[in-house]
């Protein structure tokens, strides 16, 4: 887990890098004011950069020992810690307590800037609902830190976690194989909760679902990386756009302790409620369509008895090479990955989706009808290996033996002189 760390050095703001250190140099600020100088290690979401591009900075509250009903004065969630030409308070500085009862002193510091639903200084609580793709989610930010004594420096480290669990999604494409996916979901799956900004933890139980685009109508060819059938290839890196940074999906943390939703259990009717990962993709080999199909008049030579009554807008037609009237382009399938979650703050997951693999399912079918290239169902049926009709639920490549071929390297062993 990679953490956020606000740490207060009298000097210098310091960002530990993977490789290096990066400094900047202040004034030596006053020791009577409560003041941050900030650090963090390298995160993907939020990092030190980001909270100094922050036009409001980040939200701090404060209480003291000997006054349990009211924020501490000018850190009370009104008055936030910015980053201008340095670091410093919005408002009116904040001063540290003279008095030894004031001690210790508890802060709580929060970003973005969002206000909290409850303010009053015995609660500190946000009600958070998760945006619905990932170009719009946050990474969210918590701190917690004690005082027990003024510092010399008038300076405390802080540490902010992030709150959220963070997904990605990547694919391992068979030998031979050139899986093509149009889209990627997340399907059903805890959206809102509430947060407790003093005991640094969620509430024990949610209640609303929700699904998350990941990836859409952008199809996307993954070629095979080797033949051992198990190198990832992310579906975004730095060079893509959107970049790594933005594509990351941050949800709600969520368990079986949470009563998080049970996985799919591969039923129609349980497609509402269940936890899946929701794939549309084809797949193609070096003989051409291995799971659906590059051209829809394709389907026309495997099937002469397609039902020529089945249209979709804006192909009358239904399928063939009329361009103005019937469809021609790609034909997908839909398919379900029943998702186990345990899901902690501050943790990231990938899920490598197998496609083409010799020892995956390649999906559950999600529905029996094939789809186009912009992820709209075309009502055309699709027929499994035995030539009838699939049902959802039913595996895409179950029950079949394969074979993944290789040939091993020669053990050779040290070479032996001959004098």
């Amino acid at each position: 887990m990679k953490r956020l760390f606000i740490a207060l050095a009298t000097v210098s703001l310091i960002l530990t890098g993977c490789s290096k250190n990066e400094t900047e140099d202040y004034n030596i600020p006053n020791p009577d004011v409560i003041t941050f100088s900030s650090s963090t290690s390298r995160a993907v979401i939020a990092d030190l950069s980001t909270l100094t591009n922050a036009t409001n900075g980040f939200r701090v509250y404060g209480k003291t020992n000997d006054v349990n009903n009211a924020w501490y004065t000018n850190v009370d969630g009104a008055n936030n810690y910015k980053y201008s030409t340095s670091w410093g308070w919005a408002g009116t500085p904040a001063t540290w307590p003279t008095s030894a009862a004031s001690y210790p002193m508890n802060f709580y510091a929060m970003y973005p800037d969002v206000a909290p639903a409850e303010t009053p200084a015995t609660a500190l609580t946000r009600e958070i609902t998760i945006a619905g793709s990932a170009g719009t989610q946050e990474d969210l930010l918590a701190a917690k830190a004690t005082a027990n004594a003024k510092p010399a420096s008038g300076q405390l480290s802080m540490v902010f976690n992030h709150i959220l669990s963070k997904v990605n999604f990547g694919v391992i494409a068979g030998n031979g194989m050139t899986p093509e996916v149009q889209s990627v979901e997340v399907r059903n799956v805890h959206s809102k909760n509430t947060y407790d900004y003093i005991s640094q933890a969620w509430d024990v139980t949610t209640t609303d679902i929700a699904s998350y685009d990941y990836f859409r109508n952008t199809a996307l060819p993954f070629t095979t990386t080797g033949s051992d059938e198990d190198t990832p290839v992310p579906f975004y890196t730095d060079n893509t756009t959107p970049t790594a940074a933005s594509a990351h999906l941050m949800l709600m943390p969520q368990s079986p302790a949470t009563s998080a939703p049970e996985p799919w259990d591969k039923t129609q009717s349980d497609l509402d409620t269940d936890a899946y990962i929701k794939v549309i993709y084809r797949i193609t080999d070096a003989s051409g369509n291995y799971i659906g199909y590059d051209k829809g008049a394709d389907y026309l030579t495997d099937y002469t008895n397609y039902p020529n009554d089945i249209t979709w807008e804006p192909y009358t037609g239904g399928l063939g090479t009329n361009g103005t009237t019937e469809y021609n382009g790609h034909l997908y399938i839909c398919v379900g990955f029943p998702l186990t979650i345990n899901w902690t703050p501050g943790k990231g997951y990938t899920y490598n989706i197998c496609l083409g693999t010799a020892s995956s399912t390649n999906g559950y079918y999600v529905d029996d009808t094939y789809y186009d290239e912009n992820g709209v169902d075309t009502g055309i049926p699709i027929n499994g290996p035995d030539d009838k009709p699939v049902k959802p639920g039913d595996p895409v490549t179950g029950g079949t033996i394969n074979f993944l071929i290789s040939v091993a390297n020669w053990d050779d062993t040290t070479p032996t002189p001959l004098q």
